[in-house]
């Protein structure tokens, strides 16, 4: 059994592989404080893994304290996911391979498993990633914006009272003009990402002259899912399938030694 991690900036997201199946586990939030004690609740109870293979865009005192826990609970190898110039049917399109996100590298990998012709691959977190994939597998290249979070903090960080009329609920369902500053922050910054993203589809379908199938993950997926124009599918586990792909075609990893 291959425990497959994704560590994202805000969330941990986990799930098992074994025996040509994979099965994902509840994601897990973290903040710095109390992290292996959140790892123990959330991964201590599984059957100890023979490898686990994760891709990490955690900052680095996040990912030395999740690479020390997991080594030191079943003392068993840990692999970090390096982007390649090639990979799992995928072709990369930066010239220097490894400064491509190891997430947005798997995406592609689960993307390319799915194999849904000419794809637009978006991971919606606290940045959100844009990504392009040919048919026969050639990455495109790829766009990076901030979040709704992240764009609503900006506003917080960078205006007066602007941001002061901001919490960190959001139970507005759709996209319609505000009444309150509060409301217009919130709907304003969900209305910037989603008409981006329609854009974005509308062009690459241009550009290729064809059909171009989208597909949505990250956390911020669900809730912009139904308010976009263009179709896509909904995968929120597509980073940790693209791990469990190359978990078993075992390319493009690098061990953690001592």
């Amino acid at each position: 059994m291959i425990l497959l991690i994704d560590a994202g900036n805000s969330r941990l997201k986990w799930g098992l592989h074994a025996r040509g199946r994979f099965e994902a586990g509840a994601p897990m939030v973290y903040d710095g404080t109390g992290l292996e004690a959140s790892l123990e609740h959330a991964l201590g109870g599984i059957e100890p893994p023979a490898r686990t293979l994760l891709c990490s865009v955690a900052p680095p005192t996040m990912q030395r304290r999740l690479t020390r826990w997991l080594r030191n609970r079943w003392h068993q190898p840990v692999a970090y996911v390096v982007p390649g110039r090639r990979g799992g049917g995928v072709r990369n399109a930066y010239p220097e391979p490894e400064t491509l996100g190891a997430d947005r590298w798997a995406a592609l990998i689960g993307a390319r498993v799915l194999d849904r012709g000419a794809t637009c691959i978006v991971d919606a977190g606290t940045a959100v990633t844009i990504d392009f994939l040919a048919p026969g597998g050639d990455h495109g290249g790829g766009l990076i914006v901030p979040g709704v979070e992240l764009a609503r903090t900006s506003l917080n960080q960078r205006t007066g009272r602007i941001g002061m009329t901001v919490d960190g609920r959001d139970d507005s369902p759709g996209l319609e003009m505000a009444r309150n500053t509060r409301d217009a922050v919130r709907t304003g910054t969900r209305y910037q990402l989603v008409a981006f993203l329609d854009r974005v589809m509308r062009d690459l379908a241009t550009t290729c002259g064809g059909e171009v199938h989208g597909v949505l993950t990250g956390g911020d997926a669900g809730s912009l899912l139904p308010l976009l124009q263009a179709p896509f599918e909904h995968r929120p586990h597509l980073v940790l399938e693209g791990l469990a792909e190359l978990a078993r075609c075992r390319c493009n990893q690098q061990q953690v030694v001592d």
